[in-house]
């Protein structure tokens, strides 16, 4: 009987750690799908982080490309305008000469 006894015992034993071994394995694997799932979500908010960030360099890049070139329409405009009042007027050849070393002097400014 007592030999019985401790054979149930064994397999009440066996059993429990049979159930405990299975829980873990369950367990693991759930951590492990949380895991991959949280690791795809990371990788995706990434992708999704970088496209982000070349779209708004890319308008920030158009939109300084842009600018430049209106400031320079304007520049070319302004030198066009001081030509044609220039050319509109009998100028001296000092007031030429001194106008011409204006314009030269303000370039080895900028």
């Amino acid at each position: 009987m007592e030999k019985q006894n401790y054979l149930e015992i064994l397999q009440q034993i066996k059993k429990a750690e049979e159930e405990m071994n299975q829980a873990i394995s369950e367990k693991k694997r759930e951590l492990e799908e949380s895991l991959n799932k949280a690791k795809e979500l990371s990788e995706k908010q990434i992708q999704e982080a970088r496209a982000e960030a070349q779209s708004t360099v890319e308008k920030e890049v158009e939109k300084a490309r842009k600018e430049a070139e209106e400031q320079a329409s304007a520049i070319i405009r302004e030198a066009e305008d001081k030509a044609k009042e220039i050319l509109s007027k009998k100028l001296s050849s000092e007031v030429l000469k001194s106008i011409i070393e204006q314009i030269l002097i303000s370039d080895f400014r900028e």
